[in-house]
């Protein structure tokens, strides 16, 4: 709460709109937990008594939006890109912008296994030049992302992953 109250006002960050810098305000100011629970309402009250608005997201609200859900599917994969659900989450997201039609032709190429195997065998036998162009640029950001994660911290990696995909002006809009 100090750090904030001693950069607001004084602290200078970029501006995407206006394209220069400009005072921070609190708005600037993201606080990551790595648990909502219990803390996320400590945390809001002791902003609160210094004079520093907030706002806390909940189990029901924020972290099960649409938007929230593709961001964690996103971090799974960078995990372990073998995990059925929260890729094909994240390829028929804006982030990946696959079409249902073009998730269900890789599906049934006749690859066994899971569907980042079958992703993989459609890149090398599948038959849509163009799908095929669209996966392996698609993978080829997710190997790059994937070697970034032992090295950035995780505010970081979030910044590029919405940098590169533009999903946070997605989610914004």
């Amino acid at each position: 709460g100090t750090k904030i109250l001693e950069r607001g006002g004084k602290h200078e960050v970029y501006d995407k709109e206006t394209g220069g810098k400009r005072k921070a305000r609190f708005g600037d100011v993201v606080i990551l937990l790595r648990t909502i629970s219990c803390w996320a309402e400590s945390f809001l009250k002791v902003l609160h008594t210094m004079g520093i608005p907030g706002y806390t997201g909940t189990r029901t609200g924020y972290f099960s939006s649409v938007e929230i859900q593709t961001v964690l599917s996103f971090l799974k994969i960078l995990d372990n890109p073998r995990q059925d659900i929260a890729l094909t989450a994240v390829l028929a997201s804006p982030i990946g912008n696959f079409s249902s039609r073009e998730l269900a032709l890789v599906k049934s190429s006749g690859a066994e296994g899971d569907f980042y195997t079958v992703c993989q065998s459609y890149l090398d036998q599948g038959t849509d030049e163009k799908l095929k162009e669209k996966l392996m640029a698609f993978f080829d950001m997710l190997d790059e992302f994937r070697s970034w994660v032992p090295y950035l911290p995780m505010h970081e990696l979030l910044w590029r992953i919405f940098d590169r995909t533009g999903y946070a002006d997605y989610a914004a809009a």
